[in-house]
C-alpha cells in the first residue's frame, strides 16, 4: 500500500479532506509540518489521537485552526440513493 498518495474520495477524517482540498499527498503535507508520513496516516485513519503539537503542524501547513482539523468528519453523501 502506498500510503503517501490520496485516497479517492476521503471521508475517513476531516483531515484528509483538508488535506485532498489543498491538492496535498499524505507525503507533501507529512513534510511540510515536519512530521512523518506514518503520521499522518495514522490521523486520518483514526487510528490514534495526536498531540496538540502535532495538530497546530498541520493546521499552520493546512491553513486552518487546529479546532478545524479536531472536529469530526461530516459525511459525504453515499453514491447509491435510497
Amino acid at each position: 500500500m502506498n500510503i503517501g498518495s490520496t485516497l479517492k474520495g476521503c471521508h475517513v477524517s476531516t483531515l484528509c479532506q483538508l488535506r485532498e482540498g489543498r491538492h496535498l499527498t499524505q507525503e507533501q503535507l507529512a513534510v511540510a509540518a515536519e512530521v512523518s508520513i506514518s503520521t499522518v496516516y495514522h490521523i486520518e485513519a483514526s487510528k490514534v489521537q495526536p498531540r496538540p503539537a502535532i495538530v497546530r503542524r498541520l493546521a499552520r501547513v493546512l491553513n486552518v485552526s487546529p479546532a478545524e482539523i479536531e472536529r469530526e468528519a461530516p459525511q459525504r453523501a453515499s453514491a447509491e440513493a435510497p
